[in-house]
């Protein structure tokens, strides 16, 4: 089956070349005010930085919506998703706290409270999936540094994200993000980086475009290989 973009894909796109577009107008002859075209640079690397984010959110809710909507079985579901939803924080709560007060009656009698819990049938295969919330699987890990994204593509069933990126890309994707993150990082304490041009900001923007691009075709096929091509959002 081949590749077909995400809604988020296509709504980051757009948001994306309207940045460009107005990096493009700010160093126009209609604009000569050097504060300006500084500030527009600021705002569209941070504006990008944070649209990948909810490009990351909305991609993978919209996954899980429609697994809890299409009636999918809990063996469909990739083995790291399944132990990750396994382990929620009140689990690890109670992990936690009996570690420090050794206290194995209080710990079994807590933990049994949770036997009867819908979370509690991901662990069994070939039930329907139960209801899954959309924001636990992500919600420490939307920033995109490489270590958060090879956290929580882990989580969704893919390991070692960056190679399969690579692959896809032919190209060290893994080096464009992380350039990408060190001017966001300089922009949000210092400004641009003295050297840094418009043209190179514009052309920084494109190639989170093409990061996000290679994310999305993996994330297709690993979703249509699990769940089937009912669970990707397109519109």
């Amino acid at each position: 089956m081949p590749y077909t973009k995400s809604r988020a894909r296509k709504a980051f796109d757009i948001e994306v070349d309207e940045l460009i577009k107005v990096i493009r107008e700010a160093h126009s002859r209609k604009c000569n005010l050097p504060n300006v075209r500084s500030h527009v640079l600021c705002s569209a690397v941070m504006l990008c930085s944070a649209k990948v984010e909810v490009y990351l959110e909305d991609v993978i809710s919209d996954w899980i919506n429609l697994i809890n909507a299409s009636g999918i079985r809990t063996d469909q579901l990739p083995r790291n998703f399944r132990a990750y939803y396994l382990n929620n924080s009140s689990t690890v709560s109670l992990y936690k706290s009996f570690f420090a007060s050794n206290d194995e009656v209080d710990f079994l009698k807590k933990l049994s409270n949770t036997l009867g819990q819908d979370f509690r049938q991901v662990a069994i295969d070939g039930v329907n999936v139960p209801v899954l919330q959309t924001r636990y699987i992500y919600a420490d890990k939307k920033y995109p540094s490489p270590d958060n994204m090879k956290h929580l593509f882990n989580r969704l069933g893919i390991s070692d994200i960056f190679s399969q990126l690579n692959k896809s890309a032919r190209t060290d994707l893994k080096a464009v993000l992380v350039s990408f993150n060190d001017i966001r990082t300089s922009v949000a304490h210092q400004g641009v980086p003295v050297g840094l041009t418009a043209k190179d900001i514009g052309l920084r923007l494109k190639d989170v475009k093409r990061v996000v691009s290679h994310i999305d075709k993996i994330l297709y096929f690993h979703v249509v290989k699990h769940t089937g091509a009912i669970c990707w959002r397109t519109t």
